[in-house]
């Protein structure tokens, strides 16, 4: 097949997603006669599902379904299509009739170059009402006006679209009466997504959140479907790419020694929780719609898998063990691409291979800095703070793996040191603690009036075990499931009720 027709089926066969290429239209003579018809600028085909492809009939524009489709074949200039001129002077665009304002755009550009200057002016007349006999179908149906996707990357793009149909004369009443409603919903963050460039990364945040009311507002309202809703959320996700690529523009800035970037690194992982939370219970107390987060959770994996790889980066140049595969990260923008198949993907990759190659190296290590048997049994918390030293490589399921005999008698440690304060509150303030089923039994010592003695003694010891509690929970994230520790926790808080 000659290459500019090959081009040509195979743009059609993209646009319209179809599963084989169309036949009809690769065999036939349609592309061929209009390739070399130096008169002829534009070609448009009809399409729907079930019918295949035909060549659009100006005339019967008013009788078109609503789900078909077009797709609009134009030459950039009117030469014969040659295979040297066939990539820079064509052009294939998908047009849709249930997309009022953009297919009243392409009107000139259908019939004009198709019946030249000698149209007759009953199809010319039905042309010019096409928006009309649309309007007419729609009226009612304002959710069937849909936005082009492909042309809504960010979320001002949604706004100022909205903006256009408010503003246009030739929107309907019912339209326009919508598209105000929905600006008005959106007006406190106009400005601020035009000005998004220039926002601090808290900034951002604040602006995240409002624009998650504003979506709630105009949910609840049903002025946005699920689908309108779901598009709109698509373009946060990626105007947070966006800004995550230009806050972080090459890897070699993570793994800096900077403390600056190292904060900033952790303060951008806090507003995507932040905003991850928040969005979450949107959809499961507000919105009650099945939610569709993996664009979102890309980004999540992202910044935590940055954040643990700079940990591992720091901790391996604190010791012997080779950290040069990491130079493979350096160039890489980790946000320009979220796929699996990405240019950071793939170092990472590498990155973790390298990582089990050296991981023998890696627990020789950490058994002679952290897993001290001594050290563990006489001051358990010693070990415990010398582990947060090591957050990344002790994060690895691989490494963790050879230490759970180490994990276990730690546990046992801090529950035993628990125990031991409770001891010494109990015999310093001549009281035990509440057990379940008991009456409240508040401890008092003369010269104390009974305020300041509960102030002193359970302030002591809630404030003594939350730290340790707090400490040993960022090291072991199943620690709640520690029946003997766990009873500890009710008991201190069943004392804090009491103050």
């Amino acid at each position: 097949m000659d290459p500019a027709k090959q081009y040509l089926v195979n743009c059609v066969q993209a646009l319209l997603n179809l599963p084989q290429t169309p036949q009809g239209l690769a065999s036939g003579q349609t592309l061929d006669k209009f390739m070399i018809a130096q008169e002829k600028k534009s070609l448009i085909l009809q399409y729907m599902q079930g019918q295949g492809l035909k060549l659009f009939n100006p005339s019967k524009v008013d009788e078109l379904n609503p789900q078909t489709k077009l797709i609009a074949i134009t030459k950039i200039d009117t030469d014969v299509i040659t295979e040297d001129n066939y990539f820079t002077n064509l052009t294939v665009q998908l047009l849709s009739p249930n997309v009022v304002t953009e297919l009243s755009n392409h009107l000139s550009m259908i019939y004009q170059p198709l019946m030249g200057a000698g149209v007759d002016e009953k199809i010319k007349k039905k042309l010019s009402g096409f928006k009309q006999v649309l309007q007419g179908l729609q009226d009612n149906d304002f959710d069937n006006v849909q936005t082009e996707q492909r042309n809504i990357s960010r979320p001002i793009d949604e706004i100022e679209q909205w903006l256009r149909i408010s503003q246009s004369a030739t929107s309907s009443e019912s339209q326009q009466r919508t598209a105000n409603q929905v600006c008005q919903i959106y007006q406190k963050v106009t400005q601020l997504w035009k000005d998004v460039k220039q926002l601090e990364i808290n900034k951002f945040s604040d602006l995240l959140d409002q624009t998650l009311v504003c979506l709630d507002e105009l949910y609840t309202q049903q002025l946005y479907n699920e689908q309108k809703l779901s598009g709109m959320l698509s373009s946060m996700y990626n105007q947070i790419i966006i800004k995550l690529q230009n806050i972080i523009p090459q890897g070699q800035q993570i793994f800096s020694n900077s403390q600056q970037q190292k904060l900033l690194l952790l303060e951008c992982q806090k507003v995507i929780r932040m905003f991850g939370e928040n969005l979450r219970k949107y959809f499961e107390y507000d919105w009650k719609i099945n939610p569709n987060l993996q664009e979102f959770e890309q980004i999540e994996k992202r910044l935590s898998d940055l954040i643990e790889l700079r940990s591992i980066y720091e901790e391996l140049k604190r010791s012997n063990i080779d950290q040069d595969f990491f130079k493979e990260l350096f160039e890489v923008n980790p946000f320009m691409s979220i796929g699996q198949d990405s240019l950071f993907n793939v170092a990472y990759k590498k990155v973790l291979n390298n990582l089990e190659t050296a991981e023998q190296d890696i627990i020789n290590l950490l058994r002679q800095q952290v897993f001290k048997q001594q050290v563990m049994k006489e001051n358990p918390l010693q070990t415990i703070r010398e582990m947060q030293r090591w957050t990344g490589l002790l994060s690895r399921n691989t490494i963790q793996k050879h230490f759970l005999t180490e994990r276990d008698s730690l546990i046992t440690s801090i529950t035993n040191m628990i125990s031991k304060i409770e001891q010494e509150f109990n015999t310093r303030s001549g009281a035990a603690f509440l057990d379940d089923g008991e009456e409240e039994k508040l401890p008092y010592q003369i010269g104390f009036s009974k305020n300041i003695h509960q102030i002193v003694w359970c302030k002591s010891l809630i404030g003594k075990v939350k730290r340790i509690i707090q400490l040993i929970q960022q090291l072991f994230s199943d620690i709640k499931k520690s029946a003997l520790i766990y009873s500890y926790v009710l008991k201190s808080y069943k004392i804090s009720l009491i103050i």
